[in-house]
């Protein structure tokens, strides 16, 4: 195993253990009807996710979606889509209110969906492994670069759509 796929797997697997970690904490609170510390836990959890969303969607999903199919890959992005609307959701909502019950249920059903698309972790690590060492170290310069720069989530909420609209223009001119 060489250096560099160390380093990228320590840090991809880092970063989805701070988030299975906020994702818990999260639950817990609404679970308590903490609500004021759920709006303080989904804040946070928008900040930290962010370069790690943004790698995954910009740098690793593309990979899969050659690899296993546009389905597998758009799988992937509702995933962190039905994740991140529950973050706003909670973010937005009234600090003296606290949710009705079908809110709070949809807000849990959100977050367990954080969980379960932590069932692609292997499927990622092991497309990230199967890369060539240069490849490693341009994914983990990525995956840095990114956690530098530190968008938030919802800051990227957009990129899906521009990624869409980017796929439909590269269609459009393989049609010309």
């Amino acid at each position: 195993m060489n250096d560099t796929w160390k380093q990228l797997r320590s840090a991809f697997l880092g970063d989805l253990q701070q988030l299975t970690n906020g994702y818990q904490e999260l639950l817990q609170a609404i679970e308590q009807d903490d609500f004021e510390q759920a709006r303080h836990l989904a804040q946070k959890l928008d900040r930290l996710a962010g370069p790690h969303i943004e790698f995954e969607e910009r740098y690793l999903y593309p990979q899969v979606e050659c690899q296993r199919g546009e389905a597998y890959a758009m799988r992937l992005y509702d995933e962190h889509l039905a994740v991140l609307d529950t973050l706003i959701s909670i973010q937005q909502s009234a600090s003296q209110t606290a949710p009705n019950m079908r809110t709070k249920q949809s807000w849990m059903a959100g977050i367990e969906q954080g969980f379960q698309h932590d069932g692609s972790i292997n499927m990622l690590l092991s497309h990230l492994e199967s890369l060539g060492p240069h490849q490693q170290a341009e994914m983990l310069e990525s995956l840095e670069r990114l956690r530098t720069i530190g968008r938030c989530w919802s800051d990227l909420h957009p990129l899906r759509d521009r990624m869409d609209f980017d796929r439909s223009i590269d269609n459009e001119r393989q049609g010309d």
